[in-house]
């Protein structure tokens, strides 16, 4: 990653035509689904309901009669992490927010994609909205007029331990506040905070008010912003992953039994099933996955079965279904939570008090265990993949398809041998990139904060994995082309599935059928650039009728 972890994917996905998407936030009805939607639409706009004002003020007067008082809290009366005894006045509040930026803003090196920064800034004022951060509604008014207008702070990637996004959220603060220590960028200028706040019309300085700088750092809300963008990534992935196995079990003249609906309703895993019926779909009229198929290469004698990287299939590209799933009911219930310590509740009847209460519901944990789940089960996806492109260079493996897959002359021609090396070169670096990062942790500040949830590590890691499986799915679409024509003469009039056949005609539309050697890298970036764009999964989904992820049917944004 050179500049963006992971890289912006507005070149690559073409944002949805239509009407603008208004996204109303009022703590407690945002979704993975809507989140996706913000991101997709040509035109968001955000608002806050029309009830928001009142209990977020609420809150707020009763935490100032709280400082008045004296009373201990915090981050607001005390002081931060080991210092939390410390007492503070309430003529120093106001300079106090300040520094906390200031001191918190250590973030170093490359920056979050601008999608993950919009997303956590729309998380962050939807939390706010609940009403239990004791904030001003003006605050949350400066969220969204930030929003709005396009200004996308730049947070960088390194020095969180994932326990509240201390760092890149302090960044956003800066941007927010207008301090000239901030950087964001709008309309593809990127420069300091004050310069950018001016030129996209919006007042160049917010003065902060009692707890609203600890109410922009704390919680985990670039982990949250993170996870639902790689959801999004991953379900698109997992069409992908569906399309590539069809091409590559057409081309082995694989054995569509242990697709059998019967077999995985007997399991009764969901997204198991789904997948099963997605392939069923691709593979609909194909001949050259049945026993006259395979004769026409000599197979005399009934396959019985395949290797298991064909035969279950199913089984592992649903297991990541199932993990999509249920990561999303688990986002569907982070982008509404209450991210922040302290937190103010407000006491029955009509008195207008509340408590607030000191407690740790900005930890990471949940959010990093769920980050590490994905990418051991995408980095599993991308071995399988890795397997079944191995199977379609070895002649027996692969029940006689040419040795390498060499076009023409074997000897002169190397074929696309060191095509597949590079598949398994990248998914070395995804195995090495797949190991937990949330078992790491370290005791920090003088032991008060004693247990941090890596979350932070977790999303980068899975981030880098996303990229490289891409170029995984990528190459097994392109060695899978290949092997179809290159034993298509011995088909005879046989047809591929209607599915399969459509994603064989759109990679011969970008790469050219195979031939003597070539340089095959443009052929690699050709194929990875339908991966990471729309027309292939778009392809694939019109067959199948499903969005990739289980109990879903496909969204508007994923129509884009």
């Amino acid at each position: 990653m050179k500049e963006k972890i992971s890289k912006d994917r507005e070149g690559s996905e073409q944002k949805a035509s239509g009407p603008p998407f208004e996204l109303v936030l009022d703590g407690s009805t945002l979704s993975v689904a809507l989140l996706h939607r913000f991101l997709d639409s040509r035109e968001a706009r955000v608002t806050v309901a029309p009830d928001v004002e009142a209990r977020v003020r609420a809150a707020s007067t009763q935490l100032a009669v709280c400082v008045r008082s004296g009373m201990p809290i915090y981050g607001v009366t005390r002081g931060l992490g080991p210092l939390k005894d410390e007492v503070l006045t309430e003529a120093e509040e106001c300079e106090f927010q300040r520094r906390i930026l200031l001191s918190h803003a250590t973030g170093f090196g490359e920056t979050f994609a601008d999608e993950i920064v919009r997303l956590a800034m729309l998380i962050r004022a939807n939390a706010a909205c609940r009403g239990t951060f004791g904030i001003r509604p003006e605050l949350i008014g400066r969220m969204v007029d930030l929003l709005n207008a396009g200004v996308i702070p730049q947070m960088p990637v390194y020095g969180s331990l994932g326990s509240g996004d201390l760092q890149p959220m302090a960044a956003f603060g800066l941007v927010l506040t207008g301090d000239a220590h901030g950087v964001a960028k709008w309309r593809g200028r990127t420069a300091p905070a004050p310069e950018v706040l001016a030129a996209a019309g919006l007042e160049p300085s917010f003065q902060l008010g009692p707890e609203e700088a600890l109410s922009i750092i704390s919680g985990s809300t670039v982990l949250a912003a993170g996870t639902v963008y790689a959801l999004r990534r991953i379900r698109r992935q997992i069409t992908l992953l569906d399309g590539a196995y069809v091409l590559t079990l057409e081309a082995v003249r694989g054995e569509r039994e242990a697709l059998d609906e019967r077999t995985h309703a007997e399991r009764g895993i969901p997204g198991q099933i789904e997948a099963a019926r997605a392939m069923r779909c691709l593979l609909e009229g194909s001949r050259w996955t049945t026993e006259d198929g395979r004769r026409c290469f000599g197979e005399l004698v009934p396959r019985v079965q395949d290797a298991v990287s064909l035969r279950s299939s199913p089984h592992i590209h649903g297991a990541l279904r199932e993990i999509v799933a249920f990561a999303t009911t688990a986002l569907d219930r982070e982008v509404n939570a209450s991210t922040l310590n302290p937190l103010m509740f407000r006491l029955p009847g009509d008195s207008g008090r509340f408590d607030v209460v000191m407690g740790g519901n900005y930890d990471g944990s949940y959010l990093a265990h769920l980050l590490d789940y994905l990418n051991i089960a995408i980095t599993d996806c991308a071995g399988l993949s890795t397997t079944r492109t191995e199977r379609l260079l070895s002649p027996h493996a692969s029940h006689g398809l040419p040795a390498n897959l060499v076009g023409r002359k074997p000897g002169l021609n190397s074929g696309l041998v060191q095509v597949q090396t590079l598949q398994i070169s990248i998914h070395g670096q995804m195995r090495q990139q797949a190991a937990p990062a949330s078992i790491n942790s370290r005791s920090a500040k003088d032991m008060q904060e004693d247990h941090n949830s890596m979350g932070n590590s977790a999303l980068y890691d899975v981030l880098l994995n996303i990229e490289r499986f891409d170029t995984i799915l990528a190459v097994e679409f392109l060695l899978a082309a290949q092997a179809i024509d290159l034993i298509r003469p011995r088909m005879r009039d046989l047809p591929l599935g209607r599915g399969s056949r459509a994603i064989h005609d759109l990679i011969r539309a970008h790469v050219d059928p195979p031939g003597d050697d070539r340089f095959f890298r443009d052929d690699v970036l050709r194929v990875n650039e339908l991966v990471q764009g729309l027309d292939l999964m778009n392809v694939i989904r019109g067959f199948t009728g499903g969005s990739g992820d289980i109990g879903q049917t496909i969204e508007a944004t994923d129509e884009a």
